[in-house]
């Protein structure tokens, strides 16, 4: 292999192997234990974080258009209701 090289096995983003990737050690094999640590805070919590490591999402086209404070006349309120949507316009 030479040195400028990308080891196909460590690349990020590219899966060949389950034995690379695994959080079995931990008892973490599948995406629900992975969500469960997440959502609990278990006592992996810091590993799983660090397996998953930093991602970033797209800007959501035409979601976050121009708004207004609410100073001058823009809407206020709780907008929990619509994360949901926003995050799916945004993968």
């Amino acid at each position: 292999m030479e040195e400028n090289d990308e080891d196909p096995l460590l690349a990020p983003g590219k899966l060949r192997s389950n034995s690379i990737r695994e959080l079995g050690k931990h008892g973490i094999i599948c995406i629900e234990d992975i969500v469960h640590e997440i959502g609990n805070v278990g006592p992996h919590f810091k590993e799983v974080m660090n397996f998953l490591g930093p991602f970033q999402l797209n800007k959501p086209e035409g979601l976050l258009g121009k708004k207004q404070p609410f100073k001058d006349g823009g809407e206020a309120g709780n907008r929990e209701d619509q994360i949901n949507q926003s995050t799916d316009k945004m993968n």
